[in-house]
């Protein structure tokens, strides 16, 4: 059943056209990028690791666009109270959406780092990259891991009528953000740390 609302509802607040807009608008140009970026590559032959985690990242981009939108089909970006006899999948649709998140922001980080790798060959940054890439890996694994396991039953996430426990929501999300903040800037540093093309 869908939200009896209605997705474009203007009748209470409603936040899921600007999810669902913004969503298409930026898959949209991501598409336009990557098609371009691979189609670039594979003509010139000059393919390579980066190009696997970019098109993981871009697949991992479309699927948590569509998990957005049915989300937003069951009425995610309304009041709770407003949608209760769709909210409990819209929750669900909005925890999938998070596993991908997670993943995607790692996936985008080594594709610069695999990127890296390929053009700068000097040792000593080469295993600079490949510590920060592993460093990153890891993390964006244990953070999606940790999503998963957030409360126990796992699905108490999105029906909190289930008997459990869950952790905190609010201090996982700003651990999240620390991690994924400080690698954006480390993995954009090490990019300037002065290393010469090979």
């Amino acid at each position: 059943m869908a939200d009896p609302l209605g997705v474009w509802t203007t009748s209470v607040p409603n936040r899921s056209p600007t999810l669902i807009i913004v969503t298409v608008l930026f898959t949209v140009i991501t598409t336009l990028f990557f098609a371009f970026r691979q189609g670039w590559r594979w003509a010139h032959r000059q393919r390579g690791w980066d190009d696997v985690m970019a098109a993981l990242a871009y697949l991992l981009l479309v699927l948590q666009s569509v998990l957005g939108g049915i989300s937003a089909h069951y009425g995610f970006g309304k009041h709770l109270y407003q949608i209760k006899p769709t909210a409990t999948r819209a929750l669900e649709y909005f925890f999938l959406y998070q596993i991908c998140y997670k993943l995607l922001g790692g996936f985008t980080k080594l594709t610069f780092c695999f990127l890296y790798l390929r053009i700068f060959k000097q040792k000593p940054f080469q295993h600079l990259v490949i510590v920060v890439a592993s460093i990153v890996a890891a993390g964006s694994l244990a953070f999606a891991l940790g999503t998963v396991l957030q409360c126990q039953p796992v699905h108490r996430a999105w029906d909190r009528t289930v008997p459990g426990h869950c952790v905190s929501n609010t201090g996982f999300w700003f651990a999240h953000a620390a991690f994924n903040t400080f690698f954006d800037i480390i993995v954009r540093l090490t990019d300037s740390s002065g290393a010469i093309p090979g």
